[in-house]
């Protein structure tokens, strides 16, 4: 076929009909580009002077139009352009062109919102090298929203003879002189679309979307897939289609909401649990934010698992990382969305994304757990009086264990100092109260409560008792009414036991009366009655067993008071052997050295 066979204006090529017919000079006009190609002409030099050069700006404008199509400068088309343009031939051939635009489709997001969640879409993406074809399985539960590429056709696949140039191929796709003859161009496209119909569309939604709209032969693509799925999707598209997809999934809905996995003491049976703390609700959307309070579980400075999971049964794992979580009060967890299973800490500002997997963390949850490192109510009665050193030491032990409780638990301890001094020895005083301290308040105010007892004043003191009594009768009150799951303990740092209830003691021990009637006791009773664990520091430790003796906890230097049998019912140590730490496992509020570390945080 020769030039003469082609369309001067658009090169497509002329069927044999028409070259016959232009042959005889009878009226022929292209059946692609409607140019005239022949017709009634008078011969002389003017007219073929004047046909070439309508010839020539028809030529120009057609390749105007076409690089209007491709882009928004006519510059990087300018060498295959049949002429140079002004302004204003440019400017026209832009509003020729915006004027046949066909209306915007619409965009992805919402081909996505009529599928609804966890329908699997195939995305017909037409671009500047080709068709690709990619699949995205609608929203899932967790995890992020992702897509795969299932295809990939360049245009010399699709259309044989378009140039390798991507210039030049992008000129010509969007309408510039190509010789293809359309509708062969319709029938090869067809052909090709069919193909990946049936290898990737069959019982399947499909969308088409096209980065190149309003160019002919991407148009034809377009076509060729409605032609063959009546109930295919149309999409706006963009040049990067993997690209918009990505941005498009991002923002798409959470289907199940999102919550933090913590840990609490099941109510009514007291074993572990693993709850949800609401952080995202169902259909929250990329750039949303939310935050919820745990604690750390107690113990040595460790890496906590904050993992996010949905919201069904059983859940799901969204994101897990570890991090080391502050001590004492409740911590804040700040997380950012940034689309359907996509999330970032914002505090802890360091997370570590190599944690254990779901069900790792899941078989590392205990049976049950500690009741004190979720709610303690907890009485330090604490003898003021006797020697000074001794009495300091006690006042030092208590304080430290306060810091340590402030530090592990925050404000779910609640603690009481309750201390006495001895009984004035005047008998016009001996009525006036020895006990001070404060109410169940955090181990913090607790702390400052300490601060303010009162010292001893010098002189004398009984040596066989001390009004022990009065401060059991203010803790029996203190620790009375519902427990409501908290753990009760009663700690008892003194050096002297309790005055008798009435009487004189027993004879190997003669001591006064309490002067208020008090009898421990009773105190001892009801405290017991309320479920309170029992643990006491004393200043001297309990006598070692003699083999053979007779009477335990009795040697040959000195004999044990009976008290202290019953007030370290649970736990017995002396001043010497305790410490903050040791005293914190006894309670329950430290793990101790055995027990594996709690996977999750703990419910505020």
């Amino acid at each position: 076929m020769t030039s003469a066979d082609r369309c001067p204006l658009c090169a497509v090529p002329i069927d044999a009909t028409a070259v016959n017919a232009a042959a005889t000079r009878q009226d022929v006009r292209c059946a692609a580009c409607g140019w005239t190609l022949a017709g009634p002409w008078r011969p002389g030099r003017a007219d073929r002077a004047a046909a070439e050069a309508a010839l020539s700006a028809a030529r120009l404008e057609f390749d105007l139009r076409a690089a209007a199509r491709a882009g928004d400068d006519w510059l990087p088309y300018a060498a295959h352009l049949r002429g140079r343009p002004t302004e204003a031939q440019w400017q026209e051939a832009r509003r020729e062109v915006a004027a046949l635009r066909e209306a915007a489709r619409p965009p992805l997001a919402a081909v996505l919102d009529a599928l609804g969640p966890h329908r699997a879409l195939v995305v017909v993406a037409v671009e500047d090298a080709g068709v690709r074809l990619f699949v995205t399985g609608g929203v899932p539960a967790a995890g992020p929203l992702g897509f795969r590429e299932l295809a990939a056709v360049p245009w010399p696949a699709l259309l044989p003879g378009l140039p390798s140039d991507p210039v030049h191929r992008r000129f010509q796709l969007a309408g510039g002189p190509s010789g293809i003859d359309p509708a062969w161009a319709e029938a090869t496209i067809g052909g090709a679309a069919g193909d990946l119909v049936r290898r990737y569309c069959t019982s399947v939604d499909t969308a088409v979307m096209s980065g190149l709209p309003g160019m002919p032969f991407p148009d034809a693509v377009v076509r060729a897939f409605t032609d063959l799925l009546p109930d295919v999707r149309i999409a706006a598209g963009e040049p990067d289609a993997a690209a918009l997809l990505e941005r498009v999934l991002a923002e798409r809905p959470i289907a199940l909401s999102y919550g933090l996995a913590a840990l609490r003491s099941r109510p009514g049976d007291g074993a572990a649990e693993v709850v949800r703390l609401p952080l995202f609700p169902a259909g929250a959307r990329a750039g949303d934010e939310a935050e919820v309070r745990v604690r750390r579980p107690p113990g040595p400075d460790q890496e906590t698992a904050l993992a996010v999971v949905t919201w069904d049964d059983p859940p799901e794992p969204v994101r897990i990382v570890s991090a080391r979580m502050p001590r004492g009060a409740a911590g804040l967890v700040r997380v950012a969305l940034d689309g359907p299973g996509r999330l970032r800490f914002l505090e802890p500002d360091t997370v570590d994304a190599d944690a254990p997997a779901w069900p790792d963390l899941l078989r590392r949850v205990p049976r049950r757990l500690p009741a004190a490192a979720f709610a303690t109510e907890l009485v330090c009665v604490l003898e003021l009086g006797g020697r000074a050193e001794t009495a300091r030491r006690r006042r030092d032990l208590v304080a430290d264990l306060l810091e340590l409780l402030g530090d592990e638990l925050g404000g779910t301890a609640r603690v009481a100092v309750v201390g006495h001094l001895d009984h004035p020895i005047d008998p016009k005083h001996k009525n006036r109260d020895v006990v001070s301290g404060g109410p169940l308040q955090p181990a913090d105010d607790a702390a400052r409560t300490l601060a303010d007892l009162p010292s001893p004043p010098s002189g004398p003191f009984g040596a066989r008792a001390a009004p022990l009594e009065d401060s059991l009768d203010r803790a029996a009150a203190l620790l009375n009414g519902p427990r409501d799951g908290r753990a009760r303990i009663l700690l008892t740092v003194a050096g002297r036991p309790p005055h008798p209830g009435s009487g004189h003691g027993d004879v190997i021990r003669p001591v006064e009366p309490c002067p208020h009637r008090l009898n421990w006791r009773q105190s001892v009773a009801q405290l017991e009655a309320s479920g309170v664990r029992l643990i006491a520091v004393t200043d001297a430790p309990a006598p070692k067993s003699t083999p053979g003796q007779g009477v335990p906890g009795q040697d040959g230097r000195r004999r044990d008071a009976p008290e202290w049998a019953v007030l370290g019912a649970a736990h017995r140590t002396d001043l010497d052997s305790a410490d903050a730490a040791g005293l914190a496992k006894v309670l329950g509020v430290l793990p101790d050295g055995d027990a594996p570390p709690l996977p999750f945080p703990l419910v505020p």
